[in-house]
């Protein structure tokens, strides 16, 4: 028979994390998270990281982790077999400042150990909210030699949609259920810079719905599994009956709470708190304790030293410190809590948890979450250009010829055409260059300087062509040609770097067509000087 709830909450323990997202560094020195489209594993065990790199490819390499020294492999795998435990997901909307979670809520009320309704109110547009939706995944790797959970966290909106319908209906193939794990690319935009950016995703594969909802998958995983001997379940418990035999206002609260961590009672959560409430005041006439109060209201019982029937805020703190101090894995962390305290965290006292915290070796403060390490899906925020590169970009689009505009309008104009170049040569959809990612600016500024070096020579052995057709013609004086090209450009020049690559390359075509006859040319000359003189009037 298992141990009851209200003694020891169980639950699995935590080999590693899978993370679908990794931090680069910029040119700028600053740290950005980045997209990955394979998974990564991460653990502070090295024989169970080199396990997964051993089934799904990749290096094992040390990492700094804000918990402290890990390891990490980037694998090859967009598909991982996994089992998926009861109750795998969880979910709730959270905002974090470092390594604290400040807020948590349901999206319309805060979640223990905050209390009231959800801050940001209720008809905030979800992506307007502080509070991002967080939703996390433990799954049993089922190949790789871990008994621990492994769990992926997201807080991109695809996966706080998708991934709860797809853990509640594979629930049906039973109670630890064999399933594939995967990433699906998707595209999209974010703050009108187009991008791409993975999903998390659960299947079974090979199974029908009519299959799936008989229950004939979950008796076909067991067949595999072999038989195996189920704990005897343990009888239900009547909360209400031991509130009832409670003789002192701890024990009701001991058992209010006891409640919360049976799912088979939260439909009763009212009917537990009223009978809980009418017990402790029938203790009134034999000690002066005021009533429990809920979480919503604001009286002086919350003040009095007996527990309150609400959840203990400055416990939790104490708890999270813990947690955030500890620099194992956290069953090592129960164990050695267990062996200075005497009791389990969760039933320690406020006392023993900051004796406990006291004792332990301050953590030197962490940059960032370890949260900020996953990629938000459809929120992908790659490195900017730096400013040495929206510079460059501007002059080689105009040395190459690709923003040739002047005048009235030309800024449109030259928008207009290096949009259409960097989607013609580049395939990426933009309306600024400011909206190219770091990477892809030096991917176009390393093309451009291809070009200009390439145009540098043609231009180079265009005006050879352009010197032997003046010398053809008899013209060596360089202010007759300069007088000549001004009349056949229909504009003032006064130097050889005046004329552009385009015209460059039109007088080698109207010098070739002369062919060295300077009647003809002289004709040439002629006709577009009173072409001119037409358009000037």
């Amino acid at each position: 028979m298992p141990i009851d709830p209200s003694v020891l909450q169980r639950r699995h323990w935590q080999d590693g994390r899978i993370r679908i997202g990794i931090k680069k560094v910029s040119q700028n020195g600053k740290t950005y998270p980045s997209k990955i489209e394979t998974f990564r594993f991460t653990s502070p065990s090295k024989t169970m990281v080199e396990g997964a790199a051993d089934l799904y490819g990749g290096q094992v390499r040390p990492w700094a982790s804000p918990e402290g020294p890990q390891f990490e492999v980037v694998t090859e795998a967009t598909r991982i077999p996994v089992v998926l435990p009861p109750n795998a997901l969880s979910q709730n909307m959270e905002a974090w400042e470092g390594r604290v979670c400040i807020r948590r809520c349901t999206g319309t009320m805060m979640q223990p150990p905050f209390v009231g309704p959800c801050q940001c109110g209720p008809n905030l547009p979800i992506e307007n909210r502080m509070c991002k939706p967080t939703t996390r995944l433990g799954v049993f790797l089922k190949a790789v030699r871990s008994l621990g959970l492994w769990r992926l966290d997201s807080k991109g909106m695809n996966a706080a949609a998708e991934l709860p319908s797809a853990a509640e209906f594979l629930a049906h193939a039973g109670q630890y259920v064999d399933a594939w794990l995967f990433l699906t690319k998707r595209s999209g935009s974010f703050q009108g810079k187009p991008t791409s950016f993975v999903v998390p995703g659960l299947t079974i594969e090979g199974t029908s719905v009519d299959e799936l909802m008989s229950g004939e998958v979950a008796r076909r995983a067991e067949l595999g599994r072999g038989e195996t001997k189920a704990i005897e379940a343990a009888p239900a418990t009547d909360y209400l009956a031991m509130i009832q035999a409670a003789t002192n206002r701890d024990q009701v609260v001991a058992v209010w709470q006891t409640t919360k961590l049976d799912p088979a009672w939260r439909e009763r959560a009212g009917e537990v708190e009223d009978a809980a409430k009418a017990r402790v005041a029938s203790f009134a006439q034999q000690s002066e304790a005021p009533a429990p109060a809920t979480p919503k209201q604001n009286s002086t019982a919350q003040q009095s030293e007996a527990p309150a029937l609400a959840d203990d805020s400055e416990a939790d703190q104490l708890r999270q410190q813990i947690i955030s101090r500890w620099t194992g894995v956290t069953s090592e962390l129960h164990a050695a809590f267990q062996k200075a305290a005497g009791s389990t965290m969760k039933n320690a006292t406020i006392v023993q948890l900051k004796a406990f915290r006291d004792s332990m070796s301050p953590q030197p403060p962490a940059p960032a979450p370890a949260e900020d390490e996953d990629v938000v899906d459809a929120e992908i925020i790659e490195d900017e250009p730096t400013d040495k590169q929206l510079r460059e970009l501007g002059i080689l689009f105009t040395d190459c010829g690709i923003t040739p505009h002047t005048g009235k309008g030309r800024g449109a104009k030259n928008d207009a055409a290096r949009f259409a170049w960097l989607e013609e040569h580049h395939g990426v959809k933009v309306t600024s260059t400011k909206q190219l990612t770091a990477e892809k600016a030096d991917e176009v500024l390393a093309h451009l300087r291809d070009m200009k070096i390439q145009a540098a020579k043609r231009r180079a052995a265009d005006l050879k062509a352009i010197a032997d057709g003046f010398d053809a013609l008899k013209i060596g004086n360089a202010d007759e040609r300069l007088r000549d090209i001004s009349l056949m450009l229909g504009r003032t020049i006064t130097t050889p770097d005046d004329v552009t690559n385009a015209e460059v390359s039109d007088l080698v075509e109207l010098l070739e067509l002369a062919s060295g006859d300077v009647a003809k040319w002289d004709q040439m000359v002629k006709a577009a000087e009173e072409a001119n003189k037409a358009a000037d009037a």
